[in-house]
């Protein structure tokens, strides 16, 4: 897709991380590629040089799926990317996915996390802790393996308290879960 992007502006200036940029906005579609192409080209004819903003000003982004958004925000949160984690959370908010139902999300991620945190201790392989916490597939472990560094026990403790808190919040008063989350976010 990229080298379509390329050809598409052999007579226009547009850099790589443009056409990485552009790539990414229509998820390697190329028909929708081709048309934002058109769209572009048609933009810029006076100057002909293609640029990042011109991409974020025009192109519409292409949702993708919803459960990858899901497990890339899960991860960006993970990580403590705060930047990326908001970022993909209004993405999600995209799909009209409810707070609460994010809330539950964002448990069950961290239980995972803190779960697999403790069985470590006891020298398990992948695939026990999966037996053990009943899960279909190690792959899931695998990857929350990879996360476990990030937190100590007590922090996992305190995000799960903190979720309970908003989720309580949310369902008692009428308050914006959104705002709730994204502070949530801003302070993990």
């Amino acid at each position: 897709t990229k080298s379509f992007i390329k050809n598409e502006f052999k007579s226009y200036t547009i850099d790589q991380a443009s056409i990485n940029l552009l790539d990414e906005y229509c998820l390697g579609d190329i028909t929708k590629i081709s048309n934002e192409c058109h769209k572009l080209k048609n933009y810029k004819i006076s100057d002909k040089k293609i640029t990042k903003e011109d991409i974020e000003d025009l192109v519409v982004k292409k949702l993708g799926d919803s459960k990858e958004l899901t497990f890339a925000f899960s991860r960006s949160l993970a990580l403590k990317d705060k930047k990326e984690a908001l970022k993909k959370y209004k993405e999600l908010l995209s799909y009209d996915i409810e707070p609460l139902s994010i809330i539950g999300l964002l448990a069950s991620q961290i239980r995972i996390i803190y779960q697999v945190k403790l069985l470590e201790r006891r020298n398990l392989r992948d695939k026990e802790i999966a037996n053990f916490l009943g899960e279909k597939s190690d792959y899931r472990i695998t990857k929350t393996r990879e996360l476990t560094r990030y937190y100590s026990e007590e922090e996992l403790l305190n995000l799960m308290q903190k979720l309970s808190e908003i989720d309580i919040k949310i369902k008692t008063n009428d308050i914006d879960g959104n705002s709730l989350i994204e502070l949530f976010i801003l302070n993990i």
